[in-house]
C-alpha cells in the first residue's frame, strides 16, 4: 500500500530511539523516502532537552551566556523546575540518492531522497534524555504528510571512558612517549608544530569539540589509534559548587589528513 502517513515516509533516523551514550557533539539526522520541503522541515522539527531556562538570584536575573557564570556566583544559581527547554541549532539538508544513502546528488538534475541533520549549537549536556520531534509536514510536491514521529536518547557522560589515575600535566597530552605518537611511512618520528587550543593554554571555549594538531611531517594514519592518542580531562577548580561533567579520559573520533591530527571530542 502507498504510504500515508508521516511514519511511513521515514528511512531512518539517528540517534535510534532509546539510546544511550550518544556522544555530546553527534548531529540528529533524519532521512527520509522522497523530497522534502526542507523550509517546512526546519518549522515542524524540533529538539527537546532539560529546561534552558537560567537565572541568578537575588532578583532571578537572566543569564544570557550562563558559560560564564563566575565561581562565586554558583552558589546563587538557579533553574526554574518543571519545565522543558527547546534546544537550539542549526539546519542541514542533503540530497540523498533514490538507491545509495551515502551517496549525494545534484538535486536540479536528479530524483532524490532528502537527509535532514540538526546540529545544536551547544553540546548536549551529559547524561541528559533529549526527544527530538517531528510533526506533520510537507513534501516539495506540496503534499502534506500527517502524524507525528518522536524518538528519545540520552546523552553521554562527557564521553568519560576511563576516570584517570593522575592529573595530567597538559591537556595536550597524548599519553604516550613523543616516539610512539605516531610515525610517518619511514618509522621516523615526529615533531610537533602548532596546535589548537595552544599547549597549556587556558580561558578555552567550553563547547571546545575538536583539538588539531600539526607535525612536521605526513601521518601514518595506521599508526594513530586510540590506544597511543589519549585526550584526559580534569577540573581547572576546586570550588566546592563546581561540578566536574567530563573527568577522565574521553572518547574520541581521530582524523588523520597529511601532517594534521584532527582529534573530535
Amino acid at each position: 500500500m502507498p504510504a500515508t502517513t508521516l511514519p511511513e515516509i521515514i528511512v531512518s533516523y539517528y540517534p535510534a530511539n532509546g539510546d544511550v551514550g550518544i556522544p555530546l557533539s553527534d548531529s540528529i539526522t533524519i532521512l527520509f523516502d522522497r523530497a522534502m520541503n526542507t523550509e517546512r522541515l526546519k518549522e515542524d522539527f524540533f529538539v527537546e532537552g532539560p529546561d534552558t531556562d537560567q537565572w541568578i538570584g537575588p532578583g532571578l536575573m537572566e543569564l544570557k551566556d550562563p558559560d560564564n557564570i563566575s565561581q562565586g556566583d554558583l552558589d546563587d544559581f538557579l533553574k526554574s523546575p518543571g519545565y522543558r527547554g527547546i534546544v537550539q541549532g542549526t539546519f542541514e539538508f542533503k540530497s540523498i540518492s533514490m538507491t545509495d544513502a551515502t551517496v549525494e546528488v545534484d538535486p536540479a538534475s536528479n530524483d532524490y531522497r532528502t537527509k535532514l541533520i540538526f546540529k545544536s549549537t551547544r553540546p548536549f549536556a551529559p547524561m541528559i534524555t533529549y526527544t527530538a520531534n517531528l510533526i506533520e509536514t510537507l513534501d516539495t510536491t506540496g503534499t502534506s504528510w500527517p502524524g507525528y514521529v518522536g524518538f528519545s536518547f540520552e546523552s553521554g557522560s562527557g564521553s568519560i571512558t576511563q576516570l584517570p589515575a593522575s592529573i595530567s600535566s597538559s591537556i595536550l597530552t597524548s599519553g604516550a612517549s613523543p616516539s610512539t605518537v605516531a610515525a610517518t611511512s619511514d618509522g621516523t618520528g615526529l615533531k610537533m608544530l602548532s596546535s589548537s587550543p595552544v599547549d597549556f593554554s587556558t580561558k578555552n571555549a567550553s563547547d571546545l569539540t575538536e583539538i588539531t594538531i600539526n607535525f612536521d611531517k605526513d601521518l601514518d594514519a595506521a599508526t594513530v589509534t586510540n590506544e597511543r592518542v589519549v585526550v584526559e580531562t580534569f577540573l581547572a577548580s576546586d570550588h566546592p559548587n563546581l561540578v566536574g561533567t567530563a573527568k577522565g579520559k574521553l572518547a574520541k573520533q581521530l582524523v588523520v589528513n597529511g601532517k594534521t591530527l584532527t582529534i573530535r571530542i
